[in-house]
């Protein structure tokens, strides 16, 4: 018998939308990471020239800082070549990162539960398959 037991990913992750410039002070810079972030193979680009450092505000900011592990979803700006959908891990360790009002990121509730790697493979595999395409015709995208 397996041990496998299949649960819904809102049991597993809560989901947090992202942000954009902030309008009311107090400021921080932090690097927001963008759909342009996502390589075709749903890796993470951090490289500086695609990475965009904005002023946000740090009370936004403090309930959407990336921690490792969490997975960073694009939820609209898809196209028929390339649909929404692509999801990304993040495993950075230091730093100040965000993400943008196109992603939302999908944190893991209790990591004895279910691990990341697998996470973002199976979110990815969905991706490959044409599942998120479906979605991306929906005028919230996913």
């Amino acid at each position: 018998m397996s041990k496998w037991e299949w649960k819904k990913l809102g049991e597993v992750c809560d989901s947090i939308n992202g942000l954009w410039k902030g309008k009311k002070e107090p400021f921080i810079k932090v690097g927001v990471i963008r759909n342009t972030n996502f390589t075709k193979n749903c890796k993470l680009d951090l490289n500086p020239s695609k990475l965009e450092f904005l002023d946000v505000e740090k009370k936004q900011y403090d309930k959407r800082k990336l921690q490792f592990g969490d997975l960073i979803v694009e939820k609209s700006g898809g196209s028929e070549k390339q649909p929404v959908g692509r999801v990304v891990l993040f495993e950075e360790k230091e730093g100040e990162y965000s993400f943008s009002n196109f992603t939302s990121v999908l944190r893991i509730k209790n990591d004895d539960e279910i691990e990341c790697h697998f996470l973002h493979l199976q979110l990815y595999k969905l991706y490959l398959d044409g599942v998120t395409k479906q979605m991306q015709s929906a005028t919230t995208g996913i």
